[in-house]
């Protein structure tokens, strides 16, 4: 994946700000990366959630960061709108 033209401080803070779900995903994207079970550079569909729900899809292409700032979210499928 090509690098971000976002200083990584910036992408941190963002990070932070997507929901549980979309982190979550981001979480299950990295562990597939790192056990090899999704192709570096590629991306996968994947499907994740809070508290043992599963209510968010998105495409992504994983990252092998703990923080995520390597990770390119490229399509939120579904996601829980939520009101405040």
């Amino acid at each position: 994946a090509p690098a971000s033209p976002f200083p990584l401080e910036f992408l941190k803070i963002s990070s932070e700000m997507l929901s549980g779900g979309l982190r979550d995903c981001l979480r299950i994207g990295r562990k597939a990366l790192l056990n090899e079970v999704a192709d570096n550079g590629r991306a996968i569909l994947c499907v994740g959630g809070e508290n043992g729900l599963l209510d968010t899809a998105a495409v992504l292409v994983p990252g092998l960061r703990a923080d995520h700032a390597d990770a390119h979210i490229l399509e939120t499928l579904c996601e829980p709108y939520e009101t405040a």
